[in-house]
């Protein structure tokens, strides 16, 4: 498929998911030990979890591991994880490890994510961040996000 194929599939998935999705669905998360909520109005208080490294990340959270884009834990990044997460998106499906589904890990899940999926997938977007799609691994970074569960590894 050459890249102007690529990006007509881009602009039409793109199209499709912005004409069904109404602007005021949004996921949101707090940080790690704040309320966690999602549009819908659902709300999670987290509790003190151990820290045994002292690094402000729980050790159970440390112990979970995934890869970064793979929305539908399959243990690859393909055209499927973009479908699972629109699906997410529209409230259609809950996805098992939002953490996979936070492509660029900035602690939400949102239609940027999606984006940087469908870029990544067509070989023009930036670079996931760790663990990456290739390998498994734990999130560096402190958010709310979890994986529930994770079968992909």
């Amino acid at each position: 498929m050459t890249h102007q194929h690529h990006l007509a599939v881009l602009c039409l998935i793109l199209s499709l998911f912005l004409i069904s999705l109404p602007f005021t669905a949004q996921t949101t998360y707090a940080t790690e030990g704040e309320k966690s909520s999602k549009s819908i109005g659902a709300s999670v208080t987290k509790t003190q979890k151990s820290d045994e490294n002292g690094n402000d990340i729980s050790d159970a959270r440390e112990a979970q591991v995934f890869r970064r884009g793979d929305v539908n834990g399959d243990s690859s990044v393909d055209i499927s994880d973009p479908v699972m997460l629109i699906s997410h998106l529209r409230n259609i499906e809950d996805i098992s490890c939002l953490d996979a589904a936070d492509v660029n890990d900035n602690g939400n899940v949102n239609i940027v994510d999606l984006v940087h999926l469908l870029l990544t997938i067509m070989d023009g977007a930036p670079k996931i961040p760790a663990p990456g799609p290739m390998d498994c691994g734990p999130d560096p970074t402190k958010d709310a996000l979890d994986c529930d569960s994770y079968d992909g590894c």
